[in-house]
């Protein structure tokens, strides 16, 4: 898997420092807001126009890009997306995330499931279109792996994908135990940090509540390749321990009696 680096709630200076640090530590990207992409996206393009295309970087680059809004069955081809899709691309990232919309009141689950499926694939073909991916985040709407099974399955493999946050799984107490299995290949982004038990206060990894090494175990065991955001270096490291754990050392061989080495 390809560690990411979370970045959507820095500004300023602190993200600038950031996205340099990023890459110097290894991450192969970063996962930015939809507010940060933009900006980093009107960035690259002044600085294509004055002439500097194709040198070199000292920062990562954006690999997803988290949206605010959330998809809604309503959503048209002629929709507040297309401002998304066109900063994403400017960006140059692999695609956006997305949550769903709360369902309406006195809706029917399946027939929902259907639209929002609908919205999704016409969300989709847009994107791909400017080479772009889109993925939905457990959250919102959709606040269980069977609630994202139920829009994902109406879909052809492939044409899109899930984002799974494990804090916001497990504020709805969904166990990765069920949730990382059932959605198994189409998971393409996880989210993982830690927290504090009962303020949900932010923790270093592996030190809080979230089953951080169950989560890395189950991903490893169905095979995930895609990307795991967290939000710092020695996030990662803790991650990377936990993966590929020390070998144990061999123990020491104990020294021959005398007798024998006459």
């Amino acid at each position: 898997m390809q560690p990411l680096l979370d970045v959507q709630e820095l500004s300023g200076a602190a993200m600038s420092a950031a996205i340099v640090l990023a890459k110097e530590a290894g991450f192969a990207g970063l996962l930015v807001s939809d507010r940060q992409a933009a900006e980093l996206g009107d960035a690259a393009q002044t600085k294509a126009s004055d002439g500097q295309r194709g040198e070199p970087s000292d920062a990562a680059s954006v690999r997803w890009v988290r949206c605010a809004m959330a998809l809604a069955p309503q959503t048209r081809r002629e929709s507040r997306w297309g401002p998304v899709l066109q900063a994403a691309g400017r960006a140059g990232a692999r695609g956006i995330v997305l949550q769903t919309a709360p369902m309406a009141r006195g809706s029917n689950g399946e027939q929902w499931a259907s639209q929002l499926s609908g919205a999704l694939a016409r969300l989709a073909a847009d994107a791909q279109g400017l080479n772009l991916r889109v993925l939905i985040e457990n959250g919102g709407g959709s606040p269980l792996a069977r609630n994202l099974w139920h829009v994902m399955e109406q879909l052809p493999f492939g044409q899109a994908g899930v984002c799974w946050n494990a804090l916001t799984g497990w504020k709805a107490g969904q166990t990765p135990q069920i949730a990382l299995p059932m959605l198994g290949r189409r998971i393409e982004l996880v989210v993982l940090r830690d927290c504090s038990g009962q303020d949900a206060q932010p923790v270093p990894l592996g030190s809080g509540v979230i089953p951080v090494q169950t989560h890395l175990h189950l991903l490893k065991g169905i095979g995930f390749t895609g990307d795991l955001a967290v939000s710092s270096a020695a996030d990662w490291s803790a991650a990377q321990a936990i993966l590929e754990p020390p070998a144990p050392k061999a123990p020491a061989k104990a020294p021959r009696p005398a007798a024998a080495r006459a």
